[in-house]
């Protein structure tokens, strides 16, 4: 299967079936800056360090997005001893992460 952006395509992208379930919107911003060390100690001097900060979900949307399109079989009230099985939704709703950021120091030696 080959994935695009808008749906889920079969051979090629001029047949693609539309994926109409709503998807969470991410927005993704990465910052970073390297430098070489020039007067610090003897070990670390002419060393190069990079600083870089990732922020997930820049637009802090946090949206609960419903998607009810599949059904798995449970046993009715936990009791598996009972042959036939009710159907439950597998997933009802999707969470959007809320915004978050890493800082990551890097020294190489």
């Amino acid at each position: 299967m080959w994935r695009n952006i808008v749906g889920w395509c079969e051979v090629t992208p001029f047949n693609c079936v539309m994926d109409e379930r709503p998807q969470p919107f991410n927005s993704v911003a990465t910052l970073s800056y390297t430098m070489r060390l020039k007067n610090a100690w003897r070990w670390i001097g002419g060393k190069q360090i990079s600083f870089q900060l990732n922020v997930r979900n820049l637009l802090n949307q946090q949206k609960i997005i419903y998607q009810d399109d599949t059904v798995v079989p449970r046993a009715p009230g936990g009791d598996f001893s009972i042959p036939y099985r009710v159907s439950v939704p597998a997933k009802n709703a999707i969470y959007q992460e809320p915004i978050s950021a890493v800082f990551t120091t890097t020294l190489r030696l």
